[in-house]
């Protein structure tokens, strides 16, 4: 059967045969809404149409059309409650979605999903590549140390934050560029191409011996393997979860906080007994290894809707996107969270080593590790809640809390088991977020073109990833290393995006303790 031509079906019923039309999804994908409203707001019209004898493609189509508030329903549908009925309105009358050009949420119950079975081992996949791409970044305040202490003791820590933060802030624009293709092209290609870059980036990064080498090498190039594999490791357990989606989606994100909060035990030693080139050499083998297996398990399963089957152009800026107030108050409350995501992963080690000098070496090394693997155990578990109770209200709750950790246990955390509190409070809720982001994005937006949404909202991370850390450095130094005023900024940006997240998840559901 060709994609574009309606076919006619036969339905038993009593005996008797009745035709009814069945269309593909190219001939749903037609924008009709100028001849729904007609018949929505002309209720003879539409009885008329169900007179009508004729077995004219045009008549079935009027025939087999959903209830439309407006219209006079037929004696079945009144049968039906609101809900039923709400749930078969088109998505082009469906409301503020029908203006984002993308799938409402509710428009891909015709899509079913496995739940499981090959789902988990893309999960795992997925899960395995977080963890030496983007966990591998978690690490960096290790790194920063060792810098600071042994190659380049002269360069302020602003400049050094500088380095850890080109990934971050190269990866966004990346992938949302890498978001579009995906969708239109499919996930595999790009993860490889991520692969093989993530080897590349850490293998010449060990034979880097300036500073400027070290921006091109872990900074540039770790920069672009992430963006590369990002956007594609955060959709790709949608295409195979629905009801698990936040669960799924968290144990993906976890996976860099676990391989953050590793790298950062394992990294210390090394650089300790090895040096800086082997310890790098020993980790790009690793994960050369790694990420060989991951590839193996994803396996695309895009949407019959997806730009993937209907080849459609790739669209990079949908208009009537940013037109939508609901995107722009999400948008801005992750543009503004983002500046105080990353500050205590990058100085908690500075931070200990200041609160306690004479601390030994080995254990300095501990905050940053047990707050990545309270992320990793945060970001599953809050997942797993956000079915539970919806991603709006984890995704409010989790960075508000973790702003409040900061500003009320951070800013007192003088002795080294307060500080191991302190770092596991905020990786629980802190880092939860950026979890969330694809999960909350499927919610409100659909799932056709997820890879491409993950990215553009990942464009609004850039800010805060290149200027969070180097703003928090400028300001301890402008200071005079008094930790009060980075740690108040940091957890100020928590709180305050938390607030700008409401006025989004009232407008979709007023119920304050409603689940959304």
């Amino acid at each position: 059967m060709h994609g574009d031509e309606p076919t006619e079906q036969v339905e038993h019923e009593g005996g008797a045969e009745t035709p009814t039309l069945s269309l593909s999804r190219d001939v749903t994908a037609v924008d009709l809404p100028s001849l729904l409203h007609a018949i929505a707001s002309d209720p003879e019209k539409r009885t008329e149409a169900g007179k009508c004898g004729s077995s004219s493609p045009d008549d079935t189509l009027l025939k087999s059309l959903p209830y439309l508030p407006g219209t006079v329903p037929s004696p079945t549908e009144k049968n039906l409650t609101d809900a039923e009925l709400d749930a078969h309105v088109p998505a082009t009358l469906a409301g503020a979605e029908a203006t984002s050009g993308l799938l409402a949420e509710d428009e891909d119950d015709g899509w079913t999903y496995p739940e499981g079975g090959r789902g988990w081992w893309v999960v795992i996949g997925c899960t395995i590549i977080a963890a030496v791409t983007l966990g591998w970044g978690l690490a960096w305040g290790v790194f920063q140390s060792y810098y600071k202490e042994h190659l380049f003791p002269g360069v302020p820590d602003s400049v050094l934050s500088v380095l850890g933060s080109i990934p971050g802030t190269v990866m966004n624009p990346i992938a949302f560029v890498v978001g579009k293709y995906a969708d239109r092209y499919g996930y595999r290609l790009f993860i490889i191409c991520g692969c093989i870059t993530a080897f590349i980036a850490m293998l010449t990064a060990a034979f880097s011996t300036t500073l400027w080498q070290l921006f091109l090498t872990q900074g540039l190039l770790q920069g672009i393997c992430t963006g590369l594999i990002l956007p594609v490791a955060m959709a790709a357990p949608a295409q195979w979860f629905h009801k698990k989606r936040g669960l799924t989606s968290g144990i993906v994100i976890a996976g860099s906080s676990f391989g953050g909060g590793a790298a950062s035990l394992v990294a210390q030693q090394l650089l300790t007994h090895l040096g800086l080139r082997y310890t790098l050499l020993a980790y790009a083998f690793l994960h050369a290894v790694l990420m060989s297996a991951s590839v193996l398990m994803i396996r695309d399963r895009p949407h019959p809707r997806s730009a993937r089957y209907t080849h459609a152009p790739i669209e990079w800026w949908d208009a009537s996107l940013f037109r939508t107030p609901l995107f722009w108050a999400v948008a801005v409350s992750i543009f503004v969270t983002v500046f105080g995501y990353l500050g205590p992963y990058f100085y908690i080690e500075q931070y200990t080593l200041s609160q306690l000098p004479n601390l030994d070496p080995a254990l300095l090394a501990v905050p940053a590790a047990v707050m990545n693997f309270s992320a990793a155990l945060g970001r599953s578990t809050i997942g797993l809640l956000a079915d539970r109770i919806g991603v709006l209200n984890a995704f409010i709750g989790s960075v508000f809390i973790a702003g409040c950790v900061q500003l009320l246990l951070w800013n007192f955390a003088h002795s080294f088991g307060v500080i191991i509190v302190f770092s596991i409070a905020c990786g629980f809720f802190g880092a939860a977020f950026i979890s969330l982001v694809s999960v909350l994005g499927a919610k409100l937006f659909g799932v056709r073109n997820l890879a491409a949404l993950s990215g553009i909202l990942m464009l609004f991370n850039m800010p805060g990833q290149a200027g969070g850390s180097p703003l928090v450095g400028a300001i301890l130094a402008a200071s005079g290393n008094n930790w009060h005023a980075p740690i108040c900024f940091s957890g100020l940006c928590c709180v305050v995006g938390a607030f700008i997240m409401v006025p989004a998840r009232l407008a979709k559901e007023k119920r304050i303790f409603a689940v959304y």
